[in-house]
């Protein structure tokens, strides 16, 4: 009865899959992809009646490797949607045995794992069999193998798969309109170049599709005013390398095309739209995120995740992929660890409300059940800080793998489009851009701006500006003027706008400023144009302000001061140069603490002189603070009548009888 079993149905024990009868390398190929299929972090179900449906079909058409079967034929198996998934997979983990990495560039595709590494939202390999001219195929793979050899890899498989479709879209034109079909690289011209220049634009004038182009479902790509940008720069910059590199004189493709071809331009930037005061009542009330959850069957944390994300206004996919321990108490305040991989920053600590907290504690008592539901036993310390807190429940054994924010945004537009909510349109970011705004009208500096998001570029934390009004820069607010030494005194540098300077006067702000030696002057007569009472003597004068564009400066003084001391005779000598620089030390002190708090030091120790042709919006130079307040703020006392004034290094004799 055992061996008529197995020769019926191929085992008579559940789980087990027989492999009598296989070609050795079949077998071995069987085996080696069930191994690599349980090291994949997220390993798809294959079902042992699908298994031995793979062992009888290769049976059946003799097949002596898994290399010649082909998993878009629907005839070689009965059950080809189950059996052909799992050759597919199957044959990712096979064929990087069987071929090399310059077998892959002969075959037409390029597989990351000849580089060590997958990326995160790709499991294939990238086809280039779709670009049909031997030479630009090969062009292409070379071009991206030199990208994967270079020291940064791209994060995502987005910027592969653009210049893939590009280099298909310009090889199809080739095939279409090209002379020699795209055969002869020789024979392409400026002319080439601007032909397929001209051809993008009508396909984007006429609502056409893209040449070669076609979407996951089959459908052709319809042309945008994003694709003449997105085609040409990447057209261009492989053709830009193959001549730096030497591959365009190789294959004879001529200069004056590849200098012809036209930068497509930057993508189109949009401001920022946070939510209005009336959207952003209803998608935080707790009513309506409560029917957010009853719409989470299998309670997934949908709801949890929208409640973080309208508060603390992170990136979608950094709340989606929170880890387990995440949050903790410190100092008495609660905070919460996120990963900012878009900017390279790990474990980044930020300060969430209480109710958030409580939350997320919430969310991971439900997920350390389900944990020990699974396996029996809690998780330890060790793997609470690898396992998710919203983990996915497909294909997941380890927990370490989390929801993926595709699932989530399907079920928040879900949600938006219900009657209770009809609010469909908006996005999960706006939270992000509502925090912004908020944080910048509540006085926050873009620097702090920056940070707290983690924005890659000052472009977006700009864009804030432009919300945000007058309470943006307090520093906008200002007037400067040439000062007395100047051969124009009183002449305006910089002035504020008419609303302005109507709210500065409400607000009783002091707007007179003048750059001064190493700093800044806001005595009013002065300002005026009028000459110095005081005989110029800005270090000593209570008039005198500092900022972040002076740091230099007197840094360099108290550097040449501690010099001239370490080389006093004696102590008595040296503690005197000490003490007559102690103030303008404690001052520099100060000085350096508020930068610090301003995340503005770095840039202050970039910057060397002042000059009035700088930008005095920025806030390195518009920013300042008196000289006695930085003495405070460095550890000393307020500067009483006839205390040493701010002290520079010079020439004369009484520094050198000093010294």
């Amino acid at each position: 009865m055992d061996n008529w079993l197995a020769r019926r149905s191929g085992s008579p024990v559940a789980g087990v899959v027989n492999l009598v009868g296989l070609p050795p390398l079949v077998d071995a190929e069987i085996r080696y992809a069930l191994w690599a299929h349980t090291k994949n972090a997220a390993p798809a179900r294959w079902h042992p009646m699908w298994l031995r449906r793979l062992v009888k079909s290769c049976l059946a058409t003799g097949a002596a490797s898994l290399t010649e079967l082909d998993p878009g034929d629907a005839g070689w198996t009965p059950q080809p949607a189950a059996v052909n998934r799992i050759l597919r997979e199957m044959l990712k983990d096979v064929r990087p045995i069987h071929h090399t990495r310059a077998d892959t560039r002969e075959l037409g595709y390029l597989d990351t794992n000849y580089w060590g590494f997958r990326f995160p939202d790709r499991r294939s390999a990238f086809d280039l069999t779709a670009i049909s001219q031997r030479w630009l195929r090969d062009l292409t793979w070379d071009y991206l193998a030199d990208q994967l050899d270079g020291p940064r890899h791209p994060r995502t498989q987005g910027t592969f798969e653009t210049l893939r479709r590009s280099m298909v879209c310009f090889a199809t034109y080739l095939s279409e309109c090209d002379p020699h079909h795209g055969a002869a690289p020789g024979s392409l011209s400026a002319s080439t170049a601007k032909e397929f220049t001209a051809d993008l634009k009508r396909c984007v004038s006429n609502a056409e599709a893209v040449r070669g182009i076609f979407n996951v479902n089959g459908q052709p790509s319809r042309a945008t005013a994003t694709t003449i940008s997105l085609t040409l720069n990447a057209l261009r910059r492989v053709m830009r390398w193959a001549m730096d590199s030497g591959a365009a004189a190789t294959i004879r493709l001529p200069r004056q095309f590849i200098v012809a071809i036209p930068f497509g331009g930057g993508g189109s930037f949009k401001n920022p739209r946070p939510f209005t005061d009336p959207v952003l009542r209803e998608l935080s009330d707790p009513a309506n995120i409560a029917l957010l959850d009853r719409m989470d069957s299998h309670d997934n944390g949908i709801g949890d995740i929208w409640s973080i994300q309208v508060q603390c206004g992170r990136r979608i996919g950094e709340v989606v992929k929170l880890r387990l321990d995440c949050v903790g108490e410190h100092l008495g305040r609660t905070w919460l660890w996120v990963d900012m991989t878009k900017v390279a920053k790990l474990d980044y600590a930020i300060q969430i409300p209480r109710d958030v907290y409580d939350l997320i504690r919430v969310r991971q008592a439900k997920t350390m059940e389900r944990f020990r539901l699974k396996h029996g036993v809690a998780p330890t310390a060790t793997q609470q800080r690898s396992i998710a807190l919203f983990p996915s429940r497909v294909t997941n054994p380890t927990f370490e793998r989390s929801l993926s924010p595709s699932s989530f945004a399907v079920a928040f537009k879900a949600w938006l489009a219900t009657d209770q909510i009809a609010l469909p349109g908006h996005t999960t970011h706006q939270a992000r851009h509502t925090l912004a705004t908020r944080l910048v009208n509540a006085g926050a500096s873009m620097t702090h701006v920056k940070r707290v998001l983690g924005h890659v570029s000052e472009r977006m934390s700009d864009s804030y500006v432009l919300i945000a009004g007058s309470q943006v820069e307090p520093f906008l607010q200002q007037v400067w003027v040439n000062g007395p030494g100047n051969a124009r005194p009183g002449q305006v540098v910089l002035t504020p706008s008419d609303a302005e300077a109507s709210t500065a006067e409400r607000l009783m702000v002091d707007l007179a400023a003048i750059p001064t030696e190493h700093g800044l002057c806001t005595f009013k007569p002065v300002v005026g144009g009028f000459e110095c009472p005081f005989g110029r003597r800005c270090d000593s004068c209570e008039h005198f302000v500092i900022t972040g564009a002076d740091y230099s400066y007197w840094k360099r003084q108290e550097q040449r001061w501690a010099a001239m001391a370490e080389g006093a005779p004696d102590e008595a000598a040296r503690a005197y140069i000490y003490g007559g620089f102690e103030r303008s030390s404690l001052a520099l002190a100060g000085l350096e603490k508020a930068l610090v708090a301003l995340g503005l030091l770095g840039q202050a120790k970039e910057l060397d002189l002042r000059s009035p042709h700088q930008d005095f919006f920025d806030p390195v130079w518009a920013q300042g603070w008196r000289a006695g307040d930085l003495v405070e703020m460095g550890g000393g006392t307020t500067a009483a009548q006839g205390s040493p004034p701010l002290l520079e290094v010079c020439d004369d004799d009484e520094t050198r009888a000093a010294s």
